[in-house]
């Protein structure tokens, strides 16, 4: 609109957003149809792998936390290892003993001492009396803390419960790690592992919830923060999870238990929503690789599909019942999320059909069953390469084979038989509607149907997975990915040890260097490719406020603003259920000519100040609390790395002038590259 037809920065104003307005509402239509453009959380995600004592993860600055179930033992220094006599526990599982009764545990157990050494703090509540073994001695005991000094080895910590005062147990134990005594309160997470997890854009918490084997059905089964260990079969809390996303800033993915009730999934949602950052996105699934008739999810599904008669073929009908109660799990989880948060809300959550990647035709079944696809943003599968290798008919083969044999023929394999499968996938998967993504991947070189047990292939499939050469074998792979029409990849797993039931790790242990993390390294690379790094300078995001707000509106963001990637322009303290508008421009030195920033009080704003210029309008409605959101998709092209944006939110509030607006502070943004 050219700047000699506006009159006043109030005509400005209302002609801008009458311009505008249609043409975002053109945009608010087309994202009625079929998927989430927040499905593609970027190049890259990660799975999580199980917390055990055996995982050589650093989660928590609190070891207890991954620390083993209690193992009934003696008092004494000869105890058997296991006494098979039944604990009893308080509501948070902490032991209660009996008369000659002791309780142990395990901590850092056989991942070749791969862990801080040092002294540790032990707290705890109550009277009683703890002692330690294997890696683990005593420096000194007083009254509810002693210290520890720990030389890690294999046999990993032993901590046992002797005794325990009647009616004040030894309860609320925590192993904290050196260097974090006076900071443990306020620091739940450990700093290298989060610095792990900087790269990717969304974390997959099926193995945190333990969703193959989770008894978990009704709400009250499920581990809280109170939970004395987060490594038992429930898996780790909601909590915890939505905390790690909002440290990190990246999208959780969360596998629903395959017999939730419907109960269970609403509460997950709410919970979900209370804890989680305002406009982070949100993935969900039903339960893990339903199509896998080794879980017991398909079982489930099977007896349901044919309980219903969905299909004559008992392995369809298993398929049908998953499709249909991953509708009513998304659907149930939107109506919380509606409640609580109104339109913006819905916007953050994508739903994930997934089925199996080498059967293109399975998934045709689950995505158009009653249409599911429809009521559906993503369709994900785990495209992995290397299965034969550790069949048992192949494991003279394999063993008989160089390391550069079997990754050559690993890099034919993706090349002639996965990617073949992924463009199927993103063929039949684009023709609904939907987004192609990836719930695992990798390679799958491991021993299975019993050849696990031999020593040999399980050496040598543990030498490829540490051979150089599978650097330059992922990066095939993920291009491959890349040109079959794939957006976010989420390899299977972060961390873990590499043992007969797989190299599955990425990182084999958590402080490994990247010169040896040959996988990892090649992850890290091609997502710098992917960004825009690999030529010229790397840019990194940045973000910032600046000006002031008037009438309690306050802007503020989630998310990382980079190429290729969305993040979102939130508000609080907005006008409830009334009109916004997000103001986003290239530049704050004028509104169409007229200077900023620009006091809007001689124009019905008392107080107000419009610190954004001319260029876009979107529109929204607050939620019931005043929130609002915009997601802003940064296109995949590297020569926006550094463009500067500036947004600021514009409130309907009638009451306070003339003009009827009220306006938040601004925010400053750099994409990065």
């Amino acid at each position: 609109m050219p700047t000699s037809k506006l009159r006043s920065p109030l005509h400005a104003l209302a002609c801008l957003t009458a311009l505008l307005f249609g043409l975002t509402s053109v945009g608010r239509a087309q994202a009625q149809a079929p998927g989430n453009p927040l499905a593609d959380a970027g190049p890259l995600g990660i799975n999580l792998d199980e917390l055990k004592d055996w995982n050589p993860t650093w989660v928590f600055v609190d070891a207890i936390k991954n620390a083993r179930p209690w193992i009934p033992q003696l008092p004494w220094t000869n105890s058997p290892w296991n006494t098979g006599a039944p604990l009893s526990f308080d509501s948070n599982g902490w032991p209660i003993l009996g008369f000659g009764q002791a309780a142990g545990t395990l901590m850092f157990k056989e991942i070749d001492g791969h862990y801080p050494a040092g002294e540790y703090n032990v707290y705890y509540d109550g009277v009683g009396t703890i002692v330690y073994g294997n890696d683990a001695s005593l420096i000194q005991r007083q009254p509810g803390h002693d210290r520890i000094w720990v030389t890690p080895s294999d046999n990993g910590i032993h901590l046992k419960i002797t005794e325990g005062q009647a009616g004040n147990h030894v309860r609320n134990i925590r192993v904290i790690l050196p260097g974090f005594q006076q900071s443990y309160q306020n620091t739940l997470f450990h700093p290298l592992f989060l610095q792990r997890l900087e790269r990717f854009g969304v974390l997959r918490f099926m193995q945190w919830q333990n969703t193959n084997y989770t008894p978990l059905k009704d709400w009250w089964q499920r581990p809280t923060p109170s939970t004395w260990t987060q490594s038992g079969e429930t898996g780790v809390c909601l909590e915890y999870m939505c905390e790690l996303a909002n440290q990190t800033d990246k999208a959780p993915w969360f596998c629903l238990p395959h017999t939730a009730t419907d109960d269970f999934i609403r509460e997950f949602a709410r919970l979900c929503y209370q804890r989680l950052e305002p406009g982070l996105p949100v993935f969900i699934e039903y339960s893990n690789e339903v199509w896998n008739s080794t879980f017991p999810a398909f079982e489930h599904a099977r007896t349901q599909g044919t309980a219903l008669a969905l299909d004559p073929n008992p392995y369809n009908a298993a398929m049908k019942w998953y499709s249909e109660r991953s509708v009513q799990i998304f659907e149930l989880f939107r109506q919380e999320w509606q409640a609580l948060g109104g339109a913006p809300a819905l916007s953050r959550i994508v739903r994930v059909l997934a089925s199996q990647s080498a059967n293109p035709a399975l998934g045709v079944i689950v995505m158009d069953w009653k249409q599911a696809y429809t009521k559906a943003d993503a369709y994900a599968i785990a495209p992995y390469f290397g299965h034969s290798f550790g069949e048992p008919q192949n494991l003279w083969a394999t063993v008989s084979k160089s390391n550069a044999q079997i990754i050559e023929e690993c890099r034919q394999e993706v090349l002639n038989q996965v990617l073949p499968a992924m463009q199927q996938n993103a063929q039949n998967t684009v023709a609904r509607g939907l987004t192609l993504i990836a719930y695992e991947g990798g390679q799958h070189l491991v021993g299975t149907y019993g050849a696990q047990s031999n020593t040999q292939l399980v050496q040598k499939l543990v030498d490829v997975n540490r051979d150089p050469g599978m650097y330059a074998l992922y990066r095939t792979y993920l291009e491959a990915w890349k040109g079959a029409g794939g957006k976010t990849m989420v390899p299977y797993t972060l961390c873990g040890s590499y043992t007969s039931w797989g190299s599955w790790g990425h990182l084999e242990w958590m402080e490994q260097p990247l010169t040896l993390a040959h996988k990892f390294r090649a992850l890290l690379d091609w997502d710098s490719m992917q960004q825009g790094g690999g030529g010229g300078p790397v840019v990194n995001p940045a973000v910032s406020t600046y000006g002031q707000g008037c009438y309690g509106l306050s802007i503020g963001s989630n998310g990382t603003p980079k190429v290729g990637s969305s993040f979102q322009v939130t508000l609080s303290g907005g006008p409830w259920w009334q009109q916004l508008y997000l103001f986003a421009s290239t530049t704050k030195a004028d509104f169409f000519g007229l200077a900023l920033p620009l006091d809007l009080t001689g124009f019905g704003s008392p107080g107000c100040t419009l610190e954004v210029g001319g260029g876009w309008l979107l529109p929204s409605v607050a939620s019931a609390v005043g929130a609002g959101s915009q997601n802003i998709a940064i296109p995949a092209n590297p020569n926006l790395a550094g463009l500067k944006l500036y947004f600021q939110w514009a409130g309907l509030m009638t009451w306070v002038g003339p003009l009827g607006l009220g306006l938040s502070n601004a925010l400053d943004v750099t994409v990065g590259s």
